[in-house]
């Protein structure tokens, strides 16, 4: 997550996998009070979402009621246990509740995208050994 705040000249960037997100990592800029929600501009990045997001209870019960919202969590199809995680819609609706009026997500799902690295990508195509690092993926071609 890049947070912009152009009335008060700041920048910062979060990374918030889901346990971030559980921890409220993402709010912290705006509840320490560093960033107004009203003039501040966040920008999510590539990351897992939907159906490339599957989950078990151990995962998504750690996330309180909203474990119970199909906005966020929705089954898998033939197993009660798993959910797939729709990130991108709960950051939208905990970033409105906070107030902020300008989000921008560029909707890179990094599981999907082979431009990429992914770890559960390379496990489902049968590959062993460390995954390779992405270097950086902002302007990066």
């Amino acid at each position: 997550l890049i947070y912009v705040d152009h009335a008060n000249e700041a920048i910062a960037a979060v990374h918030a996998g889901w346990k971030g997100l559980v921890q409220g990592i993402h709010r912290v800029p705006f509840e320490k009070r560093l960033f107004d929600p009203k003039t501040t501009w966040v920008w999510v990045g590539p990351s897992l979402n939907g159906t490339s997001f599957e989950t078990q209870a151990d995962m998504w019960t750690q996330f309180g009621r909203a474990a119970d919202d199909p906005k966020f969590f929705r089954p898998v199809a033939g197993s009660p246990t798993k959910r797939h995680f729709f990130a991108w819609d709960y950051i939208r609706h905990e970033f409105e509740s906070l107030g902020v009026e300008l989000i921008y997500n560029v909707e890179v799902d990094t599981l999907a995208a082979p431009a990429f690295n992914s770890y559960r990508r390379n496990t489902r195509a049968g590959a062993t050994g460390p995954t390779p690092s992405n270097y950086c993926w902002i302007g990066f071609r």
